[in-house]
């Protein structure tokens, strides 16, 4: 169990379960859509069908789930469809560039990458002791050879693992190309020689934008177009919508809560009086109970003082707290240990958890039975009987040793047949998970412990609840079906009215919203037009209503919507003429631009092509590139730069002290290495091809 585990961790995947009632609920939304295509997007011409990227989400399913040992919450799916994606996205390009490359991976280098002498990392992480640290390919063989044995969750996941090495393996061959590709000419490295270690000097005269009061400029449309042009590359974005929504909480109400305490008083005689308190707390109680044993200092802080001093069957409260009734009762003190140190041999039988055992129950008790008697007379066998007989693969990769673990850690039986024996006894303990023949190696020293049971009600809003908060929002949505009559309302009423910003089509999050997926698919529902009201969405813990407050199409941003973020290069620009129109009448007399206009002049030196930086200015690359282009005691025209107005003039152009090419070259390499390994290559293929994304139909 612990080595596949490891493997999980590295198979590079994120997974998640899909059940039928989810498909069934999107295959009925597609129904409904009217639409004659199952694909969810195609990729270079290549169509990828709602079926097939579906079953790569379902391929991923299992081993996530069975590594956090729980479904996956929405926001979980979110990032498991976007892998999908992305994942089938870079196998059809990146399989179409392996096979113009003729890259492959035969089935013998496969056996190697994962049996040979220099496996993959994935296999060395996987099946390297934790004790000693190193590589154990023995292990390897034995995990391989029970494969069959395993159950078909497992087997599937270790072809999910042998395929992620292949695919890595294709990768890092193709990766490899790239690096071997690399080449710097001669004379590009000289160049970036002089570009990285000349150094010049200059002096510097600077008017300063901050000069000028902001609110002495007034910017017309032609300021605003004129950097808009400039700029527009930078102004691209996706569709987006803003909406406005209010939120109806369903929260208990007091009468909830007069009722759930009733309710808990109710129940309180049984609570103090019951001898099954496991049958109890299973009808009655929202939290399930806890069987574990606590020391003082371990318990929540009213019941640390409560307890002490008490004997069994004690009962505190009832009491309020988070929304919930409590109440405690002692059910036991003794001294336990901490932590207890103990190895097995699991032996599973048919019907056992987590196994596909065939044999028969009493066959697995005889050969237990067996197994302890031999070890009673021989416990230097353990190692050597965990190897032949154990179904735990994890502990018998380790002898049948698990270490030290935390009272509490394993199952009951286990768990108190370690800590109920001394150091030394071997015995034989059924679990549900078969029979295991138990050596218990130590214990750390005992210490007072309690148990206890904690009853809890939680407040929840009844149907009535949920009915009059309903008719509220029902109420406000069809009172309200414009914009206008939304927002009068909200300001007459006191309402808090919220704004979701630039949600794209396939966002999953609005802040303070839980699932509110199909709040985004209504804003881009092509029949939403600006300005709508939306029915009701009942979102988990309230319902919500929103208006569609604008669409903003995909492009290049309008050039009335981008004028506030072009608002201070604009203001810049202008003040930049301003300043250079009160400059020209002194020409390049530098001495009467500085006592008449206020500028400043200082020499800045080590001033280097590559640095684009001016000390006491910051990034100014294009008065960078003047002072490398003129000529010692040439006097530049005045310059719009980005924080001020400059006129520069060279002092000294300081040729490179060295030429070390092999160290540029080395330099651009690794640029380059890191390019590539960083998936460079990739994003730029990806830049070329033709990409439709058409997921959000059916999510």
């Amino acid at each position: 169990m612990a080595v596949i585990g490891k493997i999980r961790k590295h198979s590079g995947l994120l997974i998640v379960v899909i059940g039928v009632a989810l498909l069934a609920f999107i295959l009925g939304d597609f129904t409904k859509s009217n639409t004659s295509t199952t694909d969810v997007g195609v990729v270079d011409g290549e169509k990828i069908s709602y079926l097939d990227y579906n079953r790569r989400i379902e391929q991923y399913t299992n081993n996530v789930r069975n590594q956090r040992g729980q479904n996956p919450s929405g926001e979980d799916l979110y990032q498991i469809r976007n892998t999908a994606w992305d994942d089938i996205v870079k196998e059809i390009i990146m399989l179409k560039e392996y096979d113009e490359l003729g890259i492959t991976v035969t089935a013998e280098e496969l056996f190697d990458q994962i049996q040979g002498e220099n496996p993959h990392s994935g296999v060395k992480q996987a099946f390297t002791n934790p004790e000693t640290g190193a590589f154990d390919r023995e292990q390897v063989m034995l995990y391989l050879q029970n494969l069959d044995n395993m159950p078909l969750e497992q087997r599937n996941m270790w072809l999910t693992f042998e395929k992620y090495v292949q695919d890595d393996r294709l990768e890092t061959k193709y990766k490899n190309l790239l690096y071997k590709g690399f080449y710097a000419p001669q004379a590009l490295l000289r160049q970036a020689n002089i570009d990285k270690n000349a150094k010049a000097s200059a002096e510097i005269v600077a008017l300063r934008y901050n000069t000028i009061p902001d609110s002495t400029i007034v910017l017309t449309n032609k300021d605003y177009e004129v950097i808009y042009n400039e700029r527009k590359s930078t102004l691209e974005r996706p569709e987006m919508r803003d909406i406005e929504y209010i939120t109806f909480d369903i929260k208990p109400s007091q009468e909830d809560i007069q009722n759930t305490s009733s309710q808990m008083d109710e129940l309180m005689p049984q609570f103090i009086e019951t001898t099954d308190m496991t049958a109890f707390m299973r009808r009655n109680s929202d939290i399930p109970y806890d069987t574990a044993w606590y020391g003082l200092k371990e318990l929540p802080v009213e019941l640390e003082s409560e307890f002490a001093g008490k004997e069994i069957g004690f009962v505190y409260g009832p009491y309020f707290e988070n929304n919930t009734f409590k109440a405690a009762r002692l059910m036991g003190e003794m001294d336990r240990s901490d932590s207890l140190n103990a190895n097995h041999i699991l032996i599973a039988y048919e019907g056992a958890l987590n196994t596909s055992q065939t044999r028969s129950k009493e066959r697995a008790q005889t050969i237990a039975d067996s197994l302890t008697r031999v070890l009673k007379k021989q416990p230097n066998k353990f190692k050597e009987l965990s190897d032949t007989f154990s179904d735990d693969m994890g502990a018998k990769a380790k002898g049948g040793e698990l270490g030290w673990f935390r009272d509490g850690q394993m199952v009951p039986q286990f768990n108190e047949f370690v800590m109920n024996n001394k150091k030394g006894t071997i015995g034989v303990v059924e679990t549900q998970f078969g029979y295991h023949v138990v050596s218990v190696i130590d214990h750390t020293e005992k210490k007072p412990k309690v148990k206890y049971a904690l009853f809890a009600i939680n407040v929840v809003p009844s149907s009535k609840t949920y009915q009059d908060i309903y008719a509220q929002a029902s109420k406000f949505a069809s009172e309200n079906r414009t914009k206008e009559k939304f927002d009068t309302t909200i300001a007459e009423q006191g309402l808090n009215k919220r704004v979701a910003s630039n949600l794209q089509e396939l966002d999953f999050r609005i802040t303070g919203l839980e699932n509110p997926r199909e709040v985004v698919r209504w804003a881009f529902d092509k029949k939403t037009s600006v300005g709508d009201v939306s029915s009701i969405f009942d979102l988990s813990d309230k319902y919500v209503v929103a208006v569609l407050a604008k669409k903003y199409s995909k492009g290049i941003i309008p050039l009335e919507e981008a004028k506030e973020m072009l608002q201070l290069p604009a203001m810049n620009r202008k003040k930049a003429d301003m300043l250079i129109e009160k400059m020209k009448p002194y020409g390049t007399d530098i001495d009467k631009i500085i006592a008449e206009l206020g500028a400043e002049k200082q020499t800045v030196s080590d001033i280097t092509f590559d640095g684009r930086n001016i000390r006491g200015f910051g990034q100014e690359p294009e008065i960078v590139g003047c002072i490398w282009g003129l000529q010692n005691g040439e006097i530049s025209e005045p310059l719009r730069g980005n924080s001020a107005v400059y006129i520069v003039k060279p002092i000294e152009h300081r040729k490179s002290d060295t030429e070390n090419l092999q160290s540029i070259e080395n330099e651009k390499r690794s640029q380059f290495t890191n390019a590539v390994r960083n998936n460079q290559d990739f994003d730029a293929i990806k830049k070329t091809l033709k990409i439709e994304d058409d997921r959000a139909r059916f999510f």
